[in-house]
């Protein structure tokens, strides 16, 4: 957490954080969702506290992906979407693989 505060701090100009999250993990799934679900509210509580910056975060669980190609162009489409409403979200790769990130966080946030 503290490295993305830093990172806002230095570089100010950032809007979005996307932290993709892969690998086998021993815990269940919704464990893991939750999880980065607590971590994704937290960074951009404590970047808007330390920073006053608006940054939205994003975190993909895609240890299933296996498009690695689509992976880097939904990452990319987020990366250059205008700032929506949404604060932090987190998605799993079957809710990105058929439908852009954005799409999909404007979805989960209404």
């Amino acid at each position: 957490m503290q490295l993305c505060v830093d990172i806002c701090a230095q570089v100010p100009s950032v809007r979005r954080l996307i932290l993709v999250i892969g690998g086998a993990t021993p815990l269940p799934e919704t464990t893991v969702y939750n999880m980065c679900t607590t971590a994704g509210d937290r960074i951009h509580s404590r970047i808007e506290q330390s920073c006053g910056l608006y940054t939205i975060v994003t975190l993909l669980l895609v240890s299933d992906c296996d498009d690695p190609t689509l992976l880097a162009r939904r990452v990319y489409d987020r990366a250059m979407q205008p700032l929506g409403i949404d604060t932090a979200i987190v998605l799993n790769w079957e809710e990105i693989e058929h439908a852009p990130i954005g799409y999909t966080a404007a979805n989960c946030y209404v």
